[in-house]
């Protein structure tokens, strides 16, 4: 401050009805840390001062908590203290000489240095022990927009407010606040310290500072909610602004005509998180029980807690399940009820969620594949069924290759293909076919995005893991594979996979001969994936459960085994 200058002052009345109460809770928060932080270097002989989470169970022991859950959340909510009383803190450092008129934006409501103001009303001046909800939610939601913080004393009055009404205005200024999405993560976390939260949504209780000890979340559950609000309108940001050549998440946001409906469904998506049971199935409940409290339509009710219940439904299927099979597509489209708005609303959701979990949980491949999934279940619900877009595609060959080269094709191939490629693609695997006749055919197409390997040899068993050694081997890793089986004894496959050290790019050639050799025995795959392997595997400690599961009903054509691993290197193979 002094290098900028500028002259800054703490204004003590801002603090003086609180400070004790905060001291008191800093100072509870600063013992708890140190004992969780002396058990810990117990634990590891004082190598970190890290929590992770195989240490977990052995500080909680150490610190006498019941269990590494109650403790991960009571060091959680002592964290979020000691930054939320520094923050604010920090925040009561204003220019002195600032000189601003107050901005009156609401009745009783009010900018001021930087800060909201909310007024007394005069029946609270004499004596009345309620703040109106409509009033907290109004400030709230000016401060989420203009991304600015209570007045102290202001937020000391929120704690007298009353019970929601929930009246059509409560409930307008309540999704302003979730429409202002990251500013409106601050405005919860005060809110939430000073104990109004909960006031106006009880469900808050269950799962503040709830913890999730995994590795693909970085938030605990209460804050994921916020995060997921605050993706979710980054997507319906997107399709404000967005034209008719916008980006493709942006168009798909910008046609939904109940953005409302997404806000409230990140909202509640997780939050019978920690109970026993499905906690989608569970939140379901939860989130009607809420869509009645607040007063929302009949259709509002229903496509909320729809996506509540199946929040997971695109991210499941489209890493789960063969997209070029006619009945997962359709089952999608029978699931959102034919209805293209529930479908939308779910597919926004799916990618605020997955973004708000951690990088782990998004990637291109993902969102690729999530993508595939929405085309073609959209176009499985405009057209009736999913086998009217493989005869639309039908139709495109015939006349690009002419009817007699398509139907050879066609005939050659199971009927999954054509729902499974695009009409160029095709085009492109019938001069491979042809090719073929001469022995297999390596052919590497690569980008920026991703490469793309297709192959074309005589089918034979273990095939598959003889490629996915190839694609290893040659420093590709594998997003997506598409394998099919021509009915005269050829297979047809597809490798889709990232490129981390370019090599693709640089020389695709190198890619497909190395991929020829494997094929021919003169590279032996097996000791290639091993040396990759060594020089490669990510360091981590104690390995995740690994299970494989038959799926009998996720296909009716094929068998789906679902296998669940830590990923390395060759693991498809």
């Amino acid at each position: 401050f002094f290098k900028q200058k500028t002259a800054y002052e703490i204004r003590p009345r801002d603090w003086s009805s609180d400070v004790c109460s905060s001291d008191l809770r800093l100072e509870a928060a600063h013992t708890e840390l140190l004992a969780a932080r002396v058990a810990l270097h117990r634990v590891t002989g004082g190598r970190s001062d890290r929590l992770v989470l195989q240490e977990q169970d052995a500080v909680a022991a150490g610190v006498g908590a019941p269990d590494a859950d109650a403790l991960v959340r009571s060091l959680a909510a002592a964290g979020r203290q000691v930054a939320w009383i520094a923050r604010e803190v920090w925040s009561g450092l204003v220019p002195s000489s600032s000189t601003a008129a107050p901005e009156a934006v609401a009745p009783g409501v009010s900018v001021r240095d930087g800060r909201v103001h909310v007024e007394r009303v005069p029946d609270l001046d004499r004596g009345a022990d309620e703040m109106p909800m409509g009033r907290l939610l109004e400030s709230a939601a000016l401060a989420a927009e203009r991304r600015i913080p209570f007045d102290r004393i202001s937020l000391g009055r929120l704690r007298s407010v009353g019970a929601p009404t929930w009246d059509v205005w409560e409930r307008a200024a309540f999704l302003r606040l979730l429409r202002a999405g990251s500013g409106a993560i601050d405005v919860f976390e005060a809110l939430d310290h000073e104990g109004v939260l909960v006031r106006l949504l009880p469900e808050w209780e269950h799962v503040r500072s709830l913890p999730q000890r995994n590795a693909y979340h970085r938030y605990t559950v209460d804050r994921h909610l916020l995060e997921t609000v605050a993706q979710c309108a980054s997507l319906l940001d997107a399709g404000d602004a967005s034209v008719a050549t916008g980006a493709f998440d942006a168009r798909v946001a910008r046609a939904c005509r109940r953005p409302e409906l997404l806000l409230l469904g990140a909202l509640f998506h997780d939050i019978d998180k920690g109970r026993a049971g499905d906690h989608a199935t569970l939140g379901a409940v939860t989130a009607d029980r809420f869509a009645r409290r607040i007063g929302l339509d009949g259709e509002g009710r229903e496509i909320l807690t729809f996506l509540v219940r199946d929040h997971l439904l695109l991210a499941d299927t489209a890493t789960r399940r063969d997209l070029s099979d006619a009945a997962v597509i359709d089952g999608i489209a029978a699931a959102c009820a034919g209805d293209g708005e529930r479908l939308r609303l779910c597919y926004l959701l799916t990618i605020g969620d997955s973004l708000a979990t951690g990088p782990a949980a998004w990637s291109p491949a993902k969102a690729a594949l999530v993508r595939d999934l929405f085309v073609k279940a959209a176009a499985s619900i405009e057209r009736g069924e999913a086998r009217t877009l493989a005869a639309d595609r039908r139709s495109v060959l015939t006349g690009r290759l002419g009817p007699v080269k398509a139907a050879a094709l066609l005939e050659r191939l199971p009927e999954a293909y054509v729902l499974a490629c695009e009409v160029d693609e095709m085009i492109e695997h019938a001069a491979l076919l042809d090719a073929a006749r001469n022995g297999p055919v390596v052919r590497c197409e690569a980008s920026e995005r991703d490469v793309v390997v297709t192959v074309v040899t005589a089918d034979r068993p273990g095939l598959l893991a003889t490629l996915a050694g190839a694609m290893a081997a040659a420093g590709l890793d594998v997003t997506e594979a598409g394998c099919f089986a021509t009915a005269d004894g050829l297979a047809l496959d597809v490798f889709r996979a990232s490129d981390p050290f370019g090599r693709a790019v640089e020389q695709p050639a190198a890619v497909e001969a190395l991929v020829a050799d494997v094929l021919s025995g003169a590279v032996d795959v097996g000791k290639r994936v091993a040396e990759r392997r060594r020089a490669y595997a990510r360091r981590r400690g104690a390995p995740g459960t690994t299970s494989v599961t038959i799926a009998p009903d996720g296909s009716a054509s094929d068998t789906v085994v679902e296998v669940h691993a830590d990923d390395d290197v060759g693991l498809l193979a």
